[in-house]
């Protein structure tokens, strides 16, 4: 097994290397200054508006979560037009500015305008819709894991350094974001070259399950794609040059499945996020956690997403049907933050927060891979938008929501409205809600 893991990594062509490489170091600038937010939150909301800091965290998080909808929701389509190196390019850019800007804020509304620039920091969607253009169905789920890989591990670093150098990490931030222009504009080809079709796979025998799939699939999510001459990426079908064309949104929302699995999504995302979104201010101000207390804490769950990014998935996917997989993430999801509703300290919530990202991690993954399989190739960008739109979307309301909930009512109150949440998703998909059917 461990032969067949090493083969499959050595296999990964340069360029995808080269996509997870600087996605990394994306992540680890921008997870360094983490841990150094809630601190300029709390000092500003003092010394301006006096409101509480933690319902400030929670406006300020949300704005920035609208600022990432907005620029997502047309992100996708220009990636499909303009190509991948491009978008990459200037959302290493933008993020330059964004920490320039972060670093040199000295009031609330400074704070504010240092998000604007990460209307277009999409790094993350344009290295999802480059691993889809470069993989075939076989191999997509496991590769477009290896971006939360990599994600993951900057993850993991970036807040323990930033907790430790402080300030300073926004000068380091800086630098690593100009870095990573260079790098893309020298070494990155614009457009992708043919799927990936010869990644090694790891041959299982055949089970019950696998025997009985095709039946499974018809009732509840189908998990391929024939697509036998794919057209080029750049020839994206775009019936206008406007950035607001809405005729490729319209045109992927009409396919079957497509919105039951952004539906989902959205319940399980929400009851995710009214928690993680704001655990860093609920840290510091009802744990009493020091700043790099706080960076080590983000980075612990930052090692969790890697291990199940990089292992995790790929033994699921390779043992289980997406349906299985999804079902299995939001039951155990549910009765987990089932559980995070009853917690009382810091060490009972990290040890719960276990199977909450494990089950959430996983059912991310497989449900992003559903809905590429679902739409052809050339819409690859546009329903990648919609997906990590989603996301953007679900934190917009999250924060403040969480926020208000536990200043009014106490951390038990965010648990159970989550755990409600995440129910009916999987009440819906018991019920047969979430249905998708395969392009041909």
């Amino acid at each position: 097994m461990g032969k067949e893991v090493s083969s499959s990594f050595l296999s990964i062509p340069s360029d995808l290397w080269l996509i997870y490489l600087n996605l990394t170091f994306y992540a680890l600038c921008f997870q360094s200054q983490a841990p150094l937010i809630p601190y300029l939150v709390k000092s500003f909301s003092n010394s301006s508006s006096g409101s509480s800091a933690i319902i400030e965290y929670g406006t300020f998080s949300s704005f920035f979560s609208f600022i990432q909808l907005f620029g997502g929701l047309f992100s996708g389509p220009l990636i499909d037009k303009y190509g991948c190196k491009n978008a990459l390019m200037v959302s290493y850019f933008s993020s330059f500015l964004c920490y320039v800007l972060t670093g040199t804020s000295n009031s609330l509304v400074w704070l504010y305008f240092s998000r604007v620039p990460t209307i277009v920091q999409h790094a993350m969607m344009a290295s999802r819709v480059y691993v889809t253009l470069r993989t075939d169905e076989s191999s997509r789920a496991r590769l477009l894991a290896y971006i939360g890989v990599s994600y993951g591990i900057g993850m993991a670093i970036g807040p323990a350094i930033g907790g430790l150098i402080g300030i300073y990490s926004f000068i380091f931030s800086a630098l690593g974001s100009l870095a990573s222009v260079f790098i893309i504009h020298r070494y990155l080809e614009n457009v992708p070259p043919s799927p990936i079709s010869d990644l090694p796979k790891v041959e299982t025998p055949p089970s019950k399950q696998e025997e009985d799939e095709n039946v499974v699939e018809e009732n509840v999510i189908s998990t391929t794609i024939n697509t036998p001459n794919p057209p080029s990426p750049t020839l994206s079908r775009t019936k206008g040059n406007s950035i607001c064309d809405l005729e490729p949104f319209r045109r992927v929302l009409k396919r079957k499945g497509v919105l039951s699995l952004l539906f989902v999504k959205v319940l399980l995302g929400m009851a995710a996020a009214m928690i993680y979104s704001i655990l860093p201010i609920v840290a510091v101000e009802k744990f009493q956690l020091q700043q790099h207390e706080v960076g080590f804490l983000m980075s612990y769950f930052g090692v969790l997403t890697v291990i199940v990014q990089g292992w995790l998935v790929g033994w699921a996917t390779r043992h289980y049907s997406d349906s299985v997989i999804t079902r299995i993430c939001m039951i155990g999801m549910t009765l987990s933050l089932l559980a995070l509703s009853l917690v009382s300290n810091m060490i009972q919530m990290c040890i719960i927060f276990v199977p909450c990202l494990v089950f959430g991690t996983l059912f991310s993954n497989v449900n992003t891979a559903q809905l590429t399989k679902v739409v052809p190739r050339e819409d690859a960008g546009t329903i990648i938008s919609l997906d990590m739109g989603i996301a953007s979307g679900v934190r917009v309301f999250s924060p403040s929501i969480g926020s208000n909930l536990i200043e009014k009512f106490g951390f038990p109150a965010i648990g159970g409205s989550s755990f409600f949440l995440a129910l009916i998703g999987v009440i819906l998909l018991e019920a047969g809600f979430i249905t998708a059917k395969k392009h041909e």
